[in-house]
């Protein structure tokens, strides 16, 4: 039997409850040759990985939690070692492994993480961080020897770092006020000193999503109009035609988008 209702008053199965504590994947990766993911049940966050037809490993010790760049996002990352690095409660920075070895916190519990990048040699780790509505950019000792140290701060927003193979550059997207970023953000080159610190920067504005680096290492790939740059000084060359209108242009959330080679 059919009722008729007012717009919008009619009773629905589909409840705002359902969809709040729906399963939903955040994150997912490899991890050498185990895939890793980040799964979200409402409040209760997960991290699991799998080798082949093993059954999945939760490896976060129940420690996992959403990023706390801008919308969430971005709350782990691997290494072709089987390092992984997620966030935890509090802003702490984790490490496990995709064996589900020990879980060791990397950094103190304090500011907001996101957009994690392990760097190539495995013993460092770059993110988004977030503290008293300022943003920069952090680097943190995976063997917990050192504080972690503000990199780079270049103006509001600072999001989705990416190593370079060298393990001396960082490639980044940053934006300021009143932007959002699919309106008006930069890529930013910075390349590192022996020590990883005093970052020189080559902005480019050019750049509207946080590029990944080809495989000879030279050229990047940045997003709305898909194109390609070199590191050293080079021009963009745009590779499209018309703007990329499925999922290129940025977003306000760490690891949202991933273009790869």
């Amino acid at each position: 039997m059919k009722l008729r209702a007012s717009y919008g008053t009619w009773q629905s199965t589909v409840t705002t409850a359902l969809v709040a504590n729906a399963a939903r994947l955040n994150d997912v990766m490899w991890a050498g040759d185990a895939l890793v993911w980040h799964i979200q049940n409402g409040t209760q966050h997960s991290l699991y990985a799998q080798r082949g037809g093993d059954a999945p490993l939760e490896i976060s010790g129940g420690k996992m939690a959403s990023g706390k760049i801008a919308y969430g996002g971005g709350a782990l990352a691997t290494h072709p070692d089987g390092t992984v690095v997620f966030v935890g409660a509090g802003g702490r920075l984790y490490r496990t492994t995709i064996d589900g070895g020990a879980v060791r916190t990397i950094t103190p519990g304090f500011g907001g993480p996101g957009g994690l990048a392990i760097s190539p040699d495995g013993e460092t780790v770059v993110y988004g961080f977030t503290y008293e509505n300022r943003d920069a950019l952090v680097l943190a000792d995976l063997a917990a020897q050192q504080f972690p140290r503000k990199l780079y701060a270049p103006g509001d927003f600072v999001m989705n770092p990416v190593w370079h193979p060298d393990g001396r550059r960082i490639a980044l997207m940053t934006w300021d006020h009143p932007n959002m970023p699919w309106d008006g953000c930069e890529i930013h080159l910075l390349t590192l000193d022996d020590r990883l610190e005093r970052p020189t920067c080559a902005p480019s504005p050019a750049g509207q999503r946080p590029p990944p680096f080809s495989p000879p290492s030279r050229p990047m790939a940045v997003c709305w109009r898909i194109s390609a740059t070199r590191p050293a000084g080079g021009t963009s060359t745009c590779i499209t035609s018309k703007p990329a209108r499925r999922g290129a242009s940025p977003a306000a959330r760490p690891n949202t988008v991933a273009r790869r080679w």
